[in-house]
């Protein structure tokens, strides 16, 4: 018995063939909110330049305040939707408890939906908070080569 030759690897990438799977497939894209830049850049502008009022600050590169400040929005809005889900899971649970037929209380499991969307929300914070530590990192630097600049400038050895 022989095998036959492989097809071409664009032969087997077909995509969905379903009006279903094609319409599931149209919302991969779709951004849910989490990871989207803040809409607020007035709030944004206004943080970064209350810190470029202290004198240090203003070494720091306008764009690493900028990123630090958004990546604080973001690490709010995901702590917003988190206590949001909780909120929602306790008041699905008040009042639900039964008492089980080994005297303790039992509890319908949260929405398999409700735990993804709160597992998916505590990614999207651990990435903005990483982010938000990498540019803070950044601005440290900035403030060390300013403070070296000065150091120098003044004679400091």
């Amino acid at each position: 018995m022989t095998k036959s030759p492989p097809k071409p690897s664009g032969s087997r990438a077909t995509g969905p063939r379903t009006a279903e799977g094609r319409a599931r497939v149209a919302q991969n894209a779709r951004k849910h909110g989490l990871t989207r830049t803040s809409p607020d850049t007035k709030a944004i502008a206004a943080l970064v330049d209350s810190w470029l009022g202290d004198r240090r600050m203003q070494a720091v590169p306008r764009v690493l305040l900028w990123r630090f400040a958004q990546e604080r929005k973001q690490i709010a809005r995901a702590v917003a939707h988190q206590t949001a889900i909780l909120d929602q899971l306790t008041a699905q649970l008040d009042g639900m408890s039964v008492w089980g037929q080994f005297g303790g209380p039992t509890t319908p499991p949260a929405s398999e939906t409700t735990l993804k969307d709160f597992a998916l929300s505590m990614r999207y914070r651990a990435e903005a908070e990483s982010r938000a530590r990498a540019a803070l990192r950044e601005i440290i630097h900035a403030l060390h080569m300013q403070a070296a600049r000065e150091g120098d400038a003044n004679g400091a050895p």
